[in-house]
């Protein structure tokens, strides 16, 4: 089995909600790829393209089976962990990374993005601190400067809810930690340019792919 052949099999249970078909897959074939490879040829790719036709309304991808994907992805990741960890160490990347604080907004309870974006950013070497859904703007300040995170990525899925991201930018220079950079993500973002005005967030990923590269513009 080839890596496109593992993504076609993970794609469908996926779709079709089968989550211990999912699990057990990985499970089976975890031995034969790198965890980098699954998270980003299979699992991100399967996220993403499911989060595409949802938006598009192609193949009748329905808000339940992107809720369903989110789980299974969350999960599947913590089955890589180890495996992950072990070749980023290898590599000389693993705790060294960068730490990044992620999450989404208070009253925010879509997680499919954020699932994305954590998937990309573990295969890239970075430390990844997931807060979960539904996080108040207080929280991702104290957990970042807790954790000594250069970053906050925090996604939204409605525009009245991304409204709250200009709280977190406003508790940091509270705390005088304008040092750590707050990067906003999510579907508002993509339908409305002039948005990233009104959260007042220093960068915005309207893709998740762009958060690797605002990221290396630090490097």
């Amino acid at each position: 089995m080839n890596i496109e052949e593992l993504y076609n099999l993970y794609y469908n249970h996926t779709r079709n909600r089968e989550y211990h078909e999912a699990l057990d897959l990985i499970k089976r074939k975890i031995k034969d790829f790198k965890a980098q490879e699954i998270l980003l040829n299979v699992i991100a790719k399967t996220l993403n393209n499911l989060q595409t036709y949802h938006e598009k309304g192609y193949k009748k991808i329905s808000a339940f089976q992107i809720l369903a994907a989110a789980k299974i992805a969350k999960d599947v990741i913590k089955i890589l962990g180890p495996k992950l960890e072990k070749e980023l160490e290898r590599k000389d990347e693993g705790p060294k990374g960068d730490k990044i604080i992620i999450g989404n907004i208070f009253q925010d309870h879509h997680g499919m993005g954020k699932e994305i974006v954590k998937t990309l950013l573990l295969a890239n070497g970075y430390q990844v601190i997931d807060l979960g859904l539904d996080i108040p703007a207080s929280k991702f300040v104290s957990e970042a400067i807790k954790e000594d995170a250069k970053y906050i990525f925090v996604s939204a899925m409605m525009y009245s809810t991304s409204l709250g991201i200009k709280n977190i930018k406003r508790e940091l220079l509270k705390q005088n930690r304008s040092d750590i950079k707050v990067i906003a993500g999510g579907a508002p973002f993509k339908y409305n340019e002039n948005l990233y005005k009104k959260v007042e967030a220093d960068h915005i990923a309207s893709e998740p792919q762009e958060i690797l590269k605002i990221l290396k513009n630090y490097d």
